[in-house]
C-alpha cells in the first residue's frame, strides 16, 4: 500500500500558480510513500469494504429490531430505555474493540514498517467509525435519560416535579410583572402534548439529515429540545373558567 502525493502536489501547484506563474510549467510529479508491504493487503482492504458496508446497515437494522421490540413490549418506557442502554453499551464495546484491534494490528507489523504511517493509516480508516460510536453511546445514554424521566418511578417523580416547579416559579414571577398570554397560552395548553411530539420529532430528523452528526451536534440538538419543552411549559395557561349565569 502505497501514497501517491500526486495530488497534494498539484493543489500546492495550483495554490502558487497566482503568485509564480512559473509554476505551471513544471511537469507532473508522482511520488510514492510507501505505507504497508504486505501480501495481505488485499484481504484487509476486503474487510475494511466489509466493516464500510456494515457500517451502514448494522445500524439500520439494529434500530428497526429495537423499534420492533418497543412496540410489541407490554412495558414500552421500561422497553425504551433496555434498547437506548443496549445501543450505548453496544457501541461502547465496539470502541474497546477497535482500540484492542489496533493494538494487535500494530503489534503484528513487520519491524522494518514505519509504525507511525501504520498508526495514522489504522486512524484514518476508523476515524468516522470512532466518531459514530462516541455518537451512539451519547445518543443512547439521552434517549435512556429521557425515557426514564418520563416514568412512574419515585426518582423520576421528583425529577419532573422539579422540573414543574422550577418551571412554574419563572411563569409566577412572569405573572406578577405583567405578562398576559391570552389566547397563546389557552392555544398552548390545548395542543402542549403535540406540539411537544413534533418538537422530539424535529430534533430526531434534524440528527438523521445531519451529514456527520459529532457528539457536539447530538448534545446540542438535545439541549434545543429541553429548550423548546420548556418554552411550552412556560407558555401553558389554561386560562379562567368561564362564569355561568
Amino acid at each position: 500500500m502505497v501514497l501517491d502525493l500526486a495530488p497534494v502536489i498539484a493543489r500546492v501547484k495550483s495554490s502558487l500558480a497566482d503568485r509564480l506563474p512559473l509554476v505551471e510549467h513544471l511537469p507532473e510529479i508522482h511520488t510514492a510513500y510507501p505505507l504497508v508491504r504486505s501480501d495481505a493487503v488485499p484481504k484487509v482492504r476486503t474487510a475494511l469494504r466489509v466493516l464500510d458496508l456494515a457500517g451502514f446497515w448494522v445500524p439500520v437494522l439494529a434500530g428497526a429490531c429495537a423499534l420492533g421490540g418497543v412496540l410489541l413490549a407490554v412495558r414500552r418506557r421500561r422497553a425504551v430505555v433496555a434498547a437506548a442502554l443496549g445501543m450505548a453499551g453496544g457501541a461502547l464495546l465496539l470502541g474497546i474493540g477497535l482500540s484492542v484491534f489496533r493494538a494487535l494490528y500494530l503489534d503484528r507489523l513487520p519491524a522494518d514498517l514505519d509504525q507511525a504511517a501504520a498508526q495514522a493509516v489504522y486512524d484514518t480508516l476508523v476515524r468516522y467509525l470512532r466518531s459514530a460510536v462516541r455518537v451512539v453511546v451519547t445518543l443512547g445514554l439521552l434517549v435512556a435519560l429521557g425515557a426514564w424521566t418520563g416514568g412512574g418511578g419515585r426518582w423520576a417523580r421528583t425529577v419532573r416535579g422539579g422540573w414543574h416547579a422550577g418551571l412554574g416559579a419563572v411563569r409566577r414571577v412572569a405573572a406578577r410583572a405583567g405578562l398576559r398570554l391570552g389566547p397563546v397560552g389557552r392555544f398552548v395548553h390545548r395542543w402542549k402534548a403535540a406540539l411537544g411530539w413534533t418538537a422530539v420529532a424535529g430534533a430526531a430528523l434534524a440528527f438523521v439529515l445531519w451529514s456527520h452528526p459529532t457528539v457536539l451536534v447530538t448534545l446540542c440538538l438535545a439541549l434545543a429540545l429541553v429548550g423548546v419543552l420548556a418554552v411550552l411549559e412556560l407558555l401553558d395557561e389554561p386560562g379562567r373558567p368561564a362564569r355561568s349565569g
